[in-house]
């Protein structure tokens, strides 16, 4: 519907749709995520770095993004082994207390949230060679 009104020199214009869409997205379509945690871009990789979590706040703490927390828990373990974590559960694992060792309260949605995406991290579909 087109709606045209004048008021001398002044004019105006509306378009008007009657037609609204629901769609419903498949499990498969929500499932599908590429976060690029496990091969960081350099920005991220160095706003991730420069976060302090030992001298924040509870509320600060409690606010930390989880792809942040992934970040530090991520060169954490490159500390320790050199690479990325594997696939392998044993190594998952470990991975995991890792990011539970950063933990400082009981009740941070935030690290329940890392750890439900350390699959982000793990992936190795997601190997990226960076030429510079």
């Amino acid at each position: 519907m087109l709606i045209i009104n004048q008021y001398g020199l002044i004019n105006y214009l509306r378009l008007y749709e009657n037609y609204h869409a629901n769609m419903k997205l498949n499990d498969k379509d929500k499932s599908i995520r590429d976060t690029r945690v496990g091969y960081p871009f350099k920005e991220l990789h160095i706003y991730a770095m420069d976060v302090e979590m030992g001298q924040m706040s509870e509320i600060e703490h409690k606010h930390v993004p989880y792809v942040v927390i992934l970040i530090k828990a991520l060169e954490k373990f490159k500390e320790k082994y050199n690479r990325n974590p594997n696939d392998n559960q044993l190594e998952k694992k470990e991975f995991k207390e890792i990011i539970l060792s950063m933990k400082k309260f009981n009740d941070e949605e935030n690290f329940n949230e890392a750890l439900y995406h350390v699959y982000d991290v793990t992936n190795s579909y997601l190997e990226v060679k960076i030429l510079i």
